[in-house]
C-alpha cells in the first residue's frame, strides 16, 4: 500500500483575492458536479491537456487540475524513479461535495464499465480536499485487486479476506488542502461513514492518471462552455451572467497576462501527520473485523475505530492500523 501525503498551496505570486476567486469556482464546480454529470450522461471527465498547453480557452477549473496534475506527476516521479510528463497521460477528474457515499472499489474507467466494456486501469490516483471532515475518512486497505481476473465486475466477488494478508489499513480524514497520491487501481479503498449523519460537507477533487495506451474509452472531454451555460440556466443567479457583469464564471481566465503562464498551485510533503496504531487480534477477530468493515457496516466495528482515533483527530489526520496476530485462545 504505497501512498504520499502533501499539503496544497496556492502560488505566492497570487493575491489573496485571486486564490479566493479560484477556490470559490472550484467549490461551485464541486457543489454542482453530480447534477451536471447526470445532465451530460457522463461519469467523469477528461482534462483538455492540449488546449491548456496552447492557451486555448483556458478556464479556471481545468487550469487548477492541470497545474495540480503537473505537480502530482513530479511527486510520483520522485517517489517511483520514473520520468513521466503530463503528455504521457490521459487525466480523468471529478468532484464530490458530501459524505453520503459509502463503499469500496478499485479505480478504473467506470463509464466503460457502466456501458459493458471492460475498463482500462489507471496508473495511479490522487484526491485533493477543499474542506475538513471528521466523520467520513478515506479508507485504503492492502487488499489487492486479483490479477488473474480480467472482468471488472468479477473483482469484488473474488476478493477473499485472507487472515494473513490483510494487515494494514489507512484512514485519512479530509483536511482542507490535504492531498494524497496512491495506487487506487491496485488497492481496495473507499469512504467510511463513522456516524449516522449524512450529507456533511466533504469537498473533494479527484484525479486518475491513465497512460496513453490505456485511454478511458468512453469518458468525454470536459466542456467548460456547456458547464457555464448549464450552470447559468440552473441557478439563474445575479452573480452569474452571460452578458454584462459575467466576471464570476467567464470561460477564459482574465486576471492578468501573467496568470496563464504560472503554475497556480504546488504541493509540499506533510510531515508528522500520521499516527500508527498496533491492533492485537486473533485470526477469528481479524476476519470478523474486516468482513464487518467492508460489507456489513457493523456499529461495533465502527465504535472500535472511533475509540482508537477520536481523541487524537485534533493532532493527527492520518491513522495507520497495523494488525498484529495473537494466538487464538481456543487453539492455544
Amino acid at each position: 500500500m504505497n501512498y504520499e501525503l502533501y499539503s496544497m498551496h496556492f502560488n505566492n505570486d497570487l493575491k489573496k483575492k485571486e486564490s479566493d476567486y479560484i477556490e470559490n469556482i472550484l467549490v461551485d464546480f464541486i457543489e454542482h458536479y453530480q447534477d451536471y454529470k447526470s445532465y451530460m450522461y457522463a461519469h467523469n471527465f477528461l482534462l483538455n491537456i492540449d488546449d491548456i498547453k496552447n492557451n486555448k480557452e483556458i478556464n479556471i477549473i481545468e487550469k487548477f487540475v492541470y497545474d495540480n496534475a503537473i505537480d502530482i506527476i513530479d511527486k510520483y516521479n520522485s517517489n517511483n524513479v520514473t520520468d513521466y510528463s503530463i503528455d504521457d497521460f490521459y487525466i480523468e477528474f471529478w468532484g464530490n461535495k458530501n459524505d453520503n457515499f459509502r463503499g469500496y472499489h478499485f479505480d478504473v474507467d467506470e463509464m466503460s464499465y457502466d456501458l459493458g466494456i471492460n475498463p482500462n486501469p489507471c496508473l495511479f490516483s490522487s484526491v485533493t480536499y477543499l474542506c475538513d471532515n471528521n466523520i467520513a475518512p478515506l479508507v485504503v486497505t492492502n487488499i489487492k485487486r486479483p490479477a488473474y481476473i480480467e472482468e471488472y465486475e468479477a473483482w469484488e466477488n473474488n476478493i477473499i479476506i485472507d487472515n494473513h494478508s490483510i494487515k494494514d489499513m489507512l484512514l485519512l480524514f479530509p483536511r482542507k488542502y490535504t492531498q494524497m497520491i496512491f495506487n487506487g487501481h491496485d488497492y481496495y479503498h473507499g469512504t467510511l461513514q463513522l456516524e449516522k449523519k449524512t450529507f456533511n460537507k466533504r469537498y473533494i477533487l479527484g484525479t486518475s492518471f491513465y497512460l496513453k495506451k490505456h485511454r478511458p474509452m468512453c469518458l468525454p472531454y470536459f466542456s467548460y462552455f456547456s458547464y457555464y451555460i448549464w450552470l447559468y440556466n440552473k441557478t439563474n443567479s445575479n452573480k452569474i451572467g452571460l452578458y454584462g457583469n459575467s466576471k464570476y464564471l467567464l470561460p477564459v481566465i482574465k486576471f492578468s497576462n501573467q496568470f496563464n503562464n504560472i503554475q497556480i498551485v504546488h504541493n509540499r510533503r506533510l510531515i508528522s501527520n500520521e499516527k500508527k496504531i498496533n491492533v492485537l487480534m486473533d485470526e477469528n477477530d481479524h476476519l470478523k473485523f474486516f468482513t464487518e468493515l467492508l460489507y456489513n457496516s457493523n456499529e461495533m466495528t465502527f465504535n472500535f475505530i472511533k475509540r482508537e482515533i477520536y481523541s487524537q483527530i485534533c493532532i493527527y489526520d492520518c491513522f495507520i492500523f497495523k494488525i498484529l496476530f495473537v494466538a487464538n485462545e481456543e487453539n492455544s
